[in-house]
């Protein structure tokens, strides 16, 4: 059996932790059947009762069951398939070509007037993204407050609660559908702040109840596993570079 298509059959089931842990095998394959369970987990920045949890819910008794019956073979003939400079071109264009020049408008005049900008990041992988986005629009004066949201729950809900209508919530996710982000956001919805998103999925929880969406899912998904985390990183860049593009021309009048 395959890596990946077990991933693809269990893929509604999976937390954020587990997709984690899942990005970090996609791109170490070759080293798994090596690996020991407290390695992987201090590679992929998680814990053993993690790794554990996250086999055991793709129908694995234990960890070494896992790594000795998965065909680690035909998955890295898989991933060597997917790593198609063509594939990859595609990918991209389509990701930045579904993106429409007034919905950027709104969503850049939303940074400008914004009192606060929270990011609100569900993992690891979203926690740097956020980090980068911070990074890339504090260059152009826009500050955001990073707010971990797999974390410390109790000061996120306190935070949040305490948000106001000029405020902004950018959420980082990458199914955009998870529990315990929708009750964080319980309170803000109710008081009409806006919500951006930006995630690996297209449709989800986060796309009915946000004004602006940016997804890096496309329809045509063979290399999304493996370039899912880095397509967002991109994504961000363009998103900063064309804000950039924005205020100059607002600022030469044109």
């Amino acid at each position: 059996m395959k890596f990946q298509q077990i991933i693809q059959n269990n893929a509604q089931i999976l937390s954020e932790t587990d997709k984690t842990i899942c990005s970090y095998i996609y791109t170490h394959q070759e080293q798994i059947p090596e690996l020991s369970i407290t390695k992987l987990a201090d590679a992929s920045y998680t814990s053993k009762s993690s790794v554990l949890r996250f086999v055991q819910k793709l129908g694995f008794k234990g960890y070494s069951e896992f790594k000795h019956l998965i065909d680690w073979n035909g998955n890295t003939r898989t991933v060597q398939e997917a790593l198609s400079l063509e594939q990859l071109t595609d990918y991209i264009d389509n990701v930045l070509n579904r993106i429409q020049e007034s919905d950027l408008a709104g969503f850049f005049e939303l940074l400008r007037n914004a009192s606060r900008i929270y990011l609100l990041a569900t993992g690891t992988d979203q926690q740097i993204q956020a980090q980068n986005f911070a990074r890339s629009f504090l260059k152009m004066n826009i500050v955001c407050t990073v707010i971990p949201g797999n974390s410390n729950i109790e000061l996120t809900s306190i935070v949040l609660d305490n948000v106001e209508k000029e405020d902004i919530i950018m959420v980082f996710s990458g199914s955009g559908s998870n529990g315990q982000i929708n009750e964080l956001l319980t309170v803000p919805l109710l008081k009409e702040v806006p919500i951006i998103a930006l995630t690996v999925a297209e449709k989800n929880w986060l796309t009915e109840h946000s004004c602006y969406h940016f997804s890096v899912s496309t329809k045509n998904n063979d290399v999304l596993p493996f370039f899912a985390s880095g397509m967002c990183h991109l994504l961000i860049d363009y998103l900063a570079a064309k804000f950039q593009q924005y205020v100059e021309k607002l600022l030469a009048g044109t």
